[in-house]
């Protein structure tokens, strides 16, 4: 089997060019656009209900999303995933690769969505000018979601894992295939974002995966511990509560899956415990230290790491909330719950942001502790644990009163473009000239990431401590921040 793709079938008319790859399974096809061969619904795996996923028995299937309800931020960014049909066999990778390219660096994306919505095969992913351009192969994954890839119906929490395997298994099925489709298996980068970075850092932490992963690109990556048991239980036990009648018949193989949609939309509501409801709880696979970045940091068998946020990270969660909600005593609680010296991080915000609304403060203290905090103590373990690490922020401003750069801006500069994101609420009215020349600058720093390109160019990012800011001004190092890099180590 060739390593290198063809050139399109003669026999197709254009625009639309059709192309196969064969593989051990039988063909797979793609469509042509703009010099990129795009093929989607391809096989990694297959499954059934609840039981862990095994090698794939077709080749290719329909492209579709894992069943979901309509993601928590999608008057945000749109209702892209609302055009998937949905399946609980969706075990499929999105591939976009340049024609004819061999041995090119792979980027296997895992979208995110609170471990409840998302899919690699939505359209947003759909990058040929940027696939095309770079010489990157680029790999959008599907991964079970919800009660059906964290629910355990015997109670082990080792079965809230299964989403993690899948992933696990996606991984493995790219670096023994993707030289395929004219990859390099021995230099991936694996990437995502929210709780697709949150896999992705713990995908990168397990030695089940060592050598398999060359470098990692963590986007949004949020504070947020593996579930304990008890939580676990907890969220087990509102599930199956709301599935009333069903709660007794354990494996469930028969419900439809609406019901199983309700059950976990109900349990979400109901739920009390720490961090979210369909988070996977600690096992084996996802040990309850792996957001101690000081331990988890050093663990991460990589070569080089480039973690990203955006300026205003939580105002995608709290835009919607009402303001009198915020007032000034709730700042104080909210302070002194998350960290360990309230008055050090008020006075850092006064200096760096001034005077400002409750709201604006605990957006601030939200994005502190979730975000930024999390992203600049991964920097410092793996720094000192020899891995090469760069910090970039993203701060291009929506126009949407009060969202700043939120929670996903990153997306559409990175992946897609402004045609893939049209409809993002996030989006409207921002200047497409400021669009295309962000979109620039962030795809050459994540481009220089991916392609090792000389660390000394500004493109190239700095090393941590300091960071990269590419916001509407441009392009620029940040050197550190003494007063925030002593936040580090003050948060609960």
């Amino acid at each position: 089997m060739s390593a290198t793709l063809p050139g399109p079938s003669s026999n197709a008319s254009p625009p639309r060019q059709t192309i196969e790859v064969a593989t051990g399974l039988g063909p797979v096809a793609g469509t042509v656009v703009d010099g990129v061969a795009d093929f989607r619904g391809v096989c990694y795996a297959s499954g059934t209900r609840f039981g862990e996923s095994a090698d794939p028995v077709q080749a290719q299937m329909t492209p579709a999303a894992f069943p979901q309800r309509p993601g928590m931020l999608n008057a945000l960014l749109g209702v892209a995933l609302g055009e998937l049909g949905q399946s609980e066999d969706a075990f499929t990778v999105r591939i976009q690769a340049p024609l004819g390219v061999t041995g090119a660096p792979v980027i296997v994306f895992i979208p995110g969505g609170a471990f409840t919505s998302g899919s690699g095969e939505a359209r947003w992913f759909s990058s040929a000018d940027w696939v095309c351009n770079g010489q990157v192969v680029l790999v959008s994954v599907n991964y079970r979601l919800g009660a059906l890839g964290t629910i355990s119906p015997d109670g082990d929490p080792s079965g809230s894992a299964r989403a993690f395997r899948d992933l696990k298994r996606a991984v493995r099925w790219v670096h023994s295939n993707i030289r395929l489709f004219g990859g390099d298996p021995d230099n991936v980068t694996l990437s995502g974002d929210s709780a697709g970075a949150w896999y992705a850092y713990g995908l990168a932490s397990t030695p089940d995966l060592a050598g398999l992963i060359a470098r990692a690109l963590l986007i949004s990556l949020p504070r947020l511990d593996p579930l304990s048991r008890e939580d676990d239980a907890a969220r087990r036990t509102g599930f199956l509560e709301g599935l009333g009648d069903e709660a007794s018949r354990v494996d469930l193989s028969d419900t439809a899956v609406e019901r199983i949609l309700d059950a976990q939309v109900s349990a979400a509501a109901s739920y009390r415990g720490n961090g979210m409801a369909f988070t996977p709880a600690a096992c084996d696979d996802l040990p309850p230290w792996l957001t101690d970045y000081d331990l988890s940091g050093p663990a991460l068998g990589l070569n080089n790491l480039l973690v990203l946020t955006s300026t205003d990270e939580a105002a995608a969660f709290l835009q919607g909330a009402p303001r009198e909600r915020f007032t000034s005593a709730y700042v104080d609680d909210f302070t002194a719950q998350h960290f360990t010296k309230p008055s050090d991080v008020a006075a850092y915000l006064t200096i760096r942001r001034g005077v400002t609304s409750p709201y604006r403060r605990v957006v601030d203290l939200s994005t502190l502790h979730q975000f930024r905090l999390p992203a600049l103590q991964i920097a410092r373990a793996a720094a000192a644990s020899g891995t090469t690490v760069k910090v970039v922020r993203f701060g291009v401003r929506s126009l949407v009163p009060e969202l700043g750069s939120p929670h996903c801006m990153v997306l559409p500069f990175l992946f897609g473009g402004r045609s893939a994101w049209h409809d993002a609420p996030m989006l409207a009215g921002l200047d497409p000239a400021l669009f295309d020349r962000a979109q620039a600058d962030l795809r050459e720093v994540v481009l220089a990431f991916v392609r090792d390109w000389p660390g000394d160019r500004l493109v190239g990012g700095p090393l941590y401590p300091s960071t990269l800011d590419i916001d509407e001004i441009g392009v620029r190092v940040t050197p550190p921040d003494d007063q925030e890099l002593a936040l580090i180590d003050v948060v609960r």
